[in-house]
């Protein structure tokens, strides 16, 4: 709450006032507090270094004569640029092949696939892994004004944490498993038999898909290339199991 000497605005002179007394080194915190100025808006006062900003129509407008020799006038200013205002982002690469016409065509035949099953009946659980790096740096901290801010890092990482997961709209979780390191083809092709055998034991697959088939959802990395070799090796050919594997 503001005391009775205090005022929310502050005039230009009050503002040069306090100004004045920072740049000579003087007590401005105690000017500040005899010209009705608050605490904090006389610290943003001398951080920013100038008392009196123009209003940001008149700063876009100098700005454009500056640039392009070109003068616009305030009004024109409001009244053209409400619906078109932008913000400065980080710029994300986008690969050139991303979402192009010969991908789409490409994903067409998986996408046509997967629905297919789907209208079948057949039972459906997607299987991806991901990597969660547990040595990661910190990108913002903490520090001194005028000092740097540093994190100190041993000299060797461990192996990172990999999580493998598959689920179903049926009963969502399926079967999951945490390792440390990257995952072998074999490994893989293991996890994905385990995935099967689990889906054949549970209560809902036996009682809504018996004899239907079984569908693992794989994306396209070099790891899922032997598992449905290794699959028909170890499971018999004639198994109820269709692996869909996303084109590259």
């Amino acid at each position: 709450m503001l005391s009775p000497n205090q005022q929310e605005t502050a005039t230009e002179e009050e503002c040069q006032r306090v100004l004045s007394a920072y740049v000579a080194e003087k007590d401005w915190l105690t000017v500040a507090r005899h010209n009705g100025i608050l605490r904090s808006a006389a610290y943003r006062l001398c951080n920013s270094g100038n008392p009196t900003l123009p209003k940001s129509g008149k700063r876009l407008s100098e700005r454009v004569v500056d640039d392009f020799g070109v003068t616009l006038s305030t009004s024109t200013i409001r009244v053209k640029l409400p619906n078109k205002l932008i913000a400065v982002k980080q710029a994300c690469r986008e690969p050139s092949m991303c979402n192009n016409e010969v991908n789409k065509v490409k994903c067409k035949p998986f996408a046509e696939m997967l629905i297919k099953h789907i209208a079948d009946g057949d039972y459906v659980v997607y299987y991806d892994e991901s990597n969660n790096n547990l040595f990661c740096i910190r990108l913002q901290g903490r520090a001194v004004k005028g000092e740097h801010c540093v994190v100190k890092r041993p000299p060797s990482h461990g192996k990172n944490l990999k999580v493998q997961c598959s689920v179903s709209t049926e009963d969502v979780l399926v079967l999951h498993q945490l390792r440390r390191g990257s995952i072998c083809m074999e490994e893989d092709a293991e996890f994905a038999k385990r995935a099967y055998t689990t889906i054949n034991c549970l209560e809902s697959f036996q009682r809504h898909f018996e004899g239907r088939k079984i569908v693992i959802v794989l994306d396209n990395v070099p790891t899922h290339n032997p598992t449905e070799s290794r699959l028909e090796e170890e499971l018999g050919e004639h198994i109820e199991l269709d692996l869909l594997r996303l084109v590259p």
